[in-house]
């Protein structure tokens, strides 16, 4: 699990696209 993922859940959903 990612940092940023817990920071903002908002940002994973474009990591995860990509």
């Amino acid at each position: 699990m990612n940092p940023a993922r817990v920071s903002m859940p908002d940002i994973d959903v474009d990591f995860s696209d990509e």
